[in-house]
């Protein structure tokens, strides 16, 4: 299919016109690594028992366009309108790539931002992250006991004002 993930593409189709477009989609535009899983997903079996008590379907999955793995959803939503016993659906097809991106970003950002850059061991940011969380977890009472080690190289400053700092990151 040349879907083009930028608009959104809606057709009406019942069941068994849904599940062979899927699967020619699938075939043809869906990132190999993803397509066991979309296929899952959207397959007539669980599409059917999840339309049971929702009105809508998504899944998140890459694509192969132009040379690029750019992320796009495809919502399935039932159609509300139709006749009891009748499954028709509206299939949607849109692009999640800028999204996707952003939080894969922020979340490196966060792993940076809790690491020592020189030794990559979590810093003190991380730890009173940790420390935060444990103290709420005895709380709770979700946790029972916690204890707590600390390592601290001494006269790290004195070796870094001696010998210079390429002396104290060897050290570290």
């Amino acid at each position: 299919m040349t879907d083009d993930f930028s608009n959104n593409k809606q057709d009406l189709m019942g069941i068994e016109s849904l599940s062979a477009r899927i699967k020619e989609y699938a075939e043809i535009d869906v990132h190999p690594d993803d397509r066991k899983r979309y296929l899952a997903t959207m397959s007539k079996e669980n599409v059917l028992e999840h339309m049971k008590h929702e009105k809508a379907l998504a899944v998140n999955y890459r694509v192969l366009k132009n040379g690029q793995e750019p992320y796009v959803q495809s919502k399935l939503i039932k159609d509300l309108s139709a006749l009891p016993g009748e499954n028709k659906f509206v299939l949607i097809h849109h692009s999640i790539d800028t999204e996707v991106k952003m939080e894969q970003m922020i979340s490196n950002a966060l792993k940076l931002a809790n690491l020592d850059s020189l030794t990559g061991v979590r810093n003190r940011t991380a730890y009173d992250a940790d420390l935060q969380h444990l103290k709420e977890m005895l709380a709770s009472k979700e946790q029972k006991e916690a204890g707590i080690v600390m390592v601290d190289v001494n006269w790290l400053k004195d070796t870094n004002d001696k010998m210079g700092h390429t002396a104290g990151d060897e050290l570290l």
